[in-house]
């Protein structure tokens, strides 16, 4: 009798599961066809973190969509990259953010923080396959078990993400891509911003290392960029110069020797504007800037591209 109630209820999980899986794939198809959709006839693609989104203006530049998104690391990058170029063959030049903060293990921190990993997880799992999957929960408890848990209940969880949003095909953008974001001039003290800033590159108060993660996802970015015939424009945005002088000279060593191994690839460049700007009233913060200066620096970006 037991053992009866236990294959009624696999039974009946087994079909509730299918039905989820059959209706996410729908909703998978009809989320891809509206990012298809967002993205045709574009040739210049902007991404990355929040130092893309506000600093590259892509109304200023032919054919260009920035899709950038706030806290996203290369790990993430790359697998929003590999599924759009699966489809999208109209991309000829991706520009992505690559900052010092981007390339260390303080990214993979942020997996650790269990309100942070479900953030996130909910922004990309769309986009993620099982090695992504593994990678995320590599550091955390009961590894076996939360892999388990994330692909028996993703689906579930998207859908219910998508639902509660409630929202059209069109908006599809703000849900799963980021957009260009102009932040406008305000006053603000340093000092508020200053207690975070060795949350980006120390650990234990010692300077944060290069993250394997992060690096080994800059090049497959630059891989499956070559394989498609697309250029990579690398940029360090502006940050604000007391930010800078924080930067452990260790940091700033390591992503520099980075950046001239990824530039010995033949479709990598490099733009850096870290000191483009000095006078705090340039930024909205301490490290993102205010819109007239992301129009400064997409113009000149615009010229760069147009010189190769």
């Amino acid at each position: 009798m037991y053992v009866k109630k236990i294959a009624i209820f696999l039974i009946i999980f087994s079909m509730f599961y299918l039905s989820m899986t059959l209706l996410i794939k729908k909703r998978y198809d009809t989320v891809f066809t509206a990012i298809d959709n967002i993205l045709d006839s574009t040739e210049i693609l902007v991404i990355g973190d929040s130092h893309a989104q506000t600093a590259i203006n892509p109304d200023l530049m032919y054919r260009c969509k920035n899709i950038a998104s706030g806290a996203e690391s290369p790990f993430f990058t790359y697998y929003v990259i590999r599924n759009i170029l699966s489809n999208n063959k109209s991309i000829d030049i991706i520009i992505m953010s690559l900052s010092p903060h981007n390339i260390t293990v303080n990214q993979e921190h942020m997996l650790n923080n269990d309100k942070k990993r479900n953030m996130l997880l909910s922004r990309y799992m769309l986009f993620l396959d099982l090695e992504g999957i593994r990678k995320i929960f590599t550091n955390t408890g009961d590894f076996y078990i939360n892999i388990m848990r994330f692909k028996l209940f993703s689906p579930i969880l998207l859908l219910d993400h998508i639902n509660r949003t409630n929202i059209k095909s069109e908006e599809y953008e703000g849900l799963f891509l980021g957009n260009y974001d102009r932040r406008e001039c305000r006053e603000w003290q340093y000092d508020l911003y200053s207690a975070n800033i060795d949350s980006l590159y120390k650990t234990d108060n010692q300077p944060s290392r290069i993250s394997d993660i992060m690096a080994e996802s800059v090049n497959k970015i630059i891989n499956i960029c070559k394989l498609n015939e697309i250029k990579v424009i690398f940029i360090n945005t502006p940050i604000y110069c007391e930010h800078k002088s924080r930067i452990p000279e260790e940091i700033l060593i390591a992503y520099y020797n980075l950046i001239t191994q990824l530039l010995e690839h033949d479709n990598v460049y490099f733009i850096d504007y870290i000191d483009f700007i000095y006078q705090q009233n340039g930024f909205f913060d301490d490290h993102h800037i205010i819109g007239p200066y992301s129009d400064t620096i997409t113009e000149k970006i615009q010229c760069f591209i147009d010189s190769l």
